[in-house]
């Protein structure tokens, strides 16, 4: 299930994976 909060999340935590990689 995609609520707003963890769809944010999700791609916050994408974002912070990529970067520090």
């Amino acid at each position: 299930d995609l609520t707003l909060p963890n769809f944010c999340r999700k791609i916050s935590y994408g974002l912070i994976d990529i970067l520090t990689n």
